[in-house]
């Protein structure tokens, strides 16, 4: 579960923290709701070896918030 701080500090810790993630591994990311965290987490994870999961019709809140789910291959 990467949840870490603010969204800015996320994004700058996220391709370590895919790097921490083991082989076949499954990283939570949370609060991709906002637009601007969601395309830079999409640009960055094009990078990586990685398929994501659309996590929102099983964990839309009431506040609209909602996560991905990060499959290392």
């Amino acid at each position: 579960m990467h949840d870490l701080n603010f969204v800015e500090v996320r994004i700058n810790y996220l391709p370590q923290v895919v790097a921490a993630t083991a082989h076949a591994g499954v990283l939570i990311l949370d609060d991709v709701h906002k637009p601007d965290y969601l395309y830079q987490v999409l640009k960055k994870l094009k990078q990586e070896p990685v398929a994501v999961y659309n996590l929102k019709p099983v964990t839309l809140d009431s506040f609209n918030r909602f996560a991905l789910a990060v499959l290392k291959d």
